[in-house]
Formats: C-alpha cells, sequence, structure tokens
C-alpha cells in the first residue's frame, strides 16, 4: 500500500513539474525576444519635397510595407527597422510628371521598389520617458534604382496620445547618388537634392520591455 502511495506521489510530481515546463516554454513562445510595429497608412506617413523653379513639389508614397523591431531588453542593439516602398504608387498629385518620375527617373518596371533596411539605431536610449523628446540617428542602407547607399536619419522622437512619434527627414543628392536623370525642363528647373521625409506613431506599450 505504501509503495502504491509513493509511486502515486512521485507520478503526481513528475507531472506537475512537467505541466510547469510547458507552461514557462509556452510563455516564452507566447511573448517572444522582441515585439514589431507594423507599418501602415493609418499610422505612417511617407513622403518628399523638391524644391523648382515655380513652385515646391510635394511627393506622397500610397503604397509600402515594412516594420519596426522592438526587442523586449529594449537593447538599443536589438533594434531594427525595414520598409519596401512601391515606386509606381509615390504620387506628386499631378498625372503627366508622376507618369515621368515613374518611367523616365526610376525606371519603375525594372526597379520596382525603393528599400531602406536599418544598421543601427545610433544614440537611441534604453528607456524612453514620456516627458523627455529626443533625437537619435537611424543608420541603414538605402536601395534605388538598384544602387544601395548608407544613409544617416536624424529622428526627432516625442510622447503623444499614448503613443511615441517618430519623425524623420534626410536630404539626398538624387541625381549623384542614385543615377536618376535630372527631371529638369528648359524652363523648369529643379533642386539637386531631395528632401525625404518619414512620421509614425508607435504605441508606448512597445517600450515597456520584460519589466
Amino acid at each position: 500500500m505504501k509503495k502504491e502511495h509513493k509511486e502515486h506521489s512521485v507520478k503526481r510530481v513528475f507531472i506537475s513539474f512537467m505541466v510547469f515546463v510547458a507552461a514557462m516554454a509556452f510563455g516564452r513562445a507566447g511573448s517572444g525576444e522582441a515585439e514589431e510595429h507594423i507599418f501602415s497608412l493609418e499610422n505612417t506617413k511617407i513622403g518628399f519635397h523638391l524644391d523648382s523653379t515655380l513652385h515646391v513639389v510635394h511627393g506622397t508614397a500610397r503604397k509600402f510595407n515594412g516594420k519596426v523591431i522592438v526587442p523586449r531588453s529594449l537593447d538599443p542593439k536589438g533594434y531594427s527597422a525595414e520598409i519596401t516602398i512601391s515606386v509606381k504608387d509615390m504620387t506628386t498629385a499631378h498625372e503627366e510628371r508622376d507618369k515621368k518620375m515613374h518611367e523616365t527617373c526610376f525606371e519603375a518596371d525594372k526597379n520596382p521598389d525603393i528599400i531602406f533596411r536599418s544598421t543601427e539605431f545610433k544614440d537611441f536610449p534604453v528607456r524612453l520617458e514620456k516627458e523627455k523628446e529626443f533625437e537619435f540617428s537611424l543608420v541603414g542602407d538605402l536601395t534605388i534604382k538598384g544602387v544601395t547607399k548608407s544613409v544617416a536619419i536624424p529622428v526627432k522622437v516625442k510622447y503623444r496620445a499614448n503613443g511615441y512619434s517618430f519623425h524623420g527627414n534626410v536630404w539626398l543628392n538624387y541625381l549623384q547618388d542614385f543615377n536618376i536623370p535630372d527631371p529638369s525642363v528648359f524652363i523648369f528647373r529643379v533642386a539637386k537634392k531631395v528632401e525625404v521625409f518619414f512620421e509614425t506613431d508607435i504605441p508606448a506599450s512597445l517600450f515597456e520591455g520584460q519589466g
């Protein structure tokens, strides 16, 4: 009788141990090592400004996909970001100008996408404070028309409405660095550099980490 009771106790302890191990494993799988913020038209805006003889040309990306990876450890080295922008879905609200931009400048049939992949979140803090705005440098590889260049994008971050607003902008020498032909015509000249910008709102909960 004692032997049966002992065997039953051992079996119960073993089952409890296995349940505990399974629960721990499931917990780790569920939480993962990182959180994701998916870019969408609802939370992200991407565009550009190009000065010209008559006025500033404003462009907008209407189709893109990508994400930001936020490590649960909140170690700045674990952050990453990537985005792919559809060239044919960029618009300046001018049909003829857009056609030239897609077909002549970017050769969209051969180079359908603009791609950015981060390599470093330089000077990004370990902990974000709601009352404290800050800046960091988003460093990464930008690919346009098959040409890849390393760029550093200054980004300003501030808290608003239960999340953090990220605003970045960078000037690109598109003619020289990415082999884009000069879109200027006889009396309509455009600048040789273009200002590219992005804005995205990320929920504050993603920056709470493990603790």
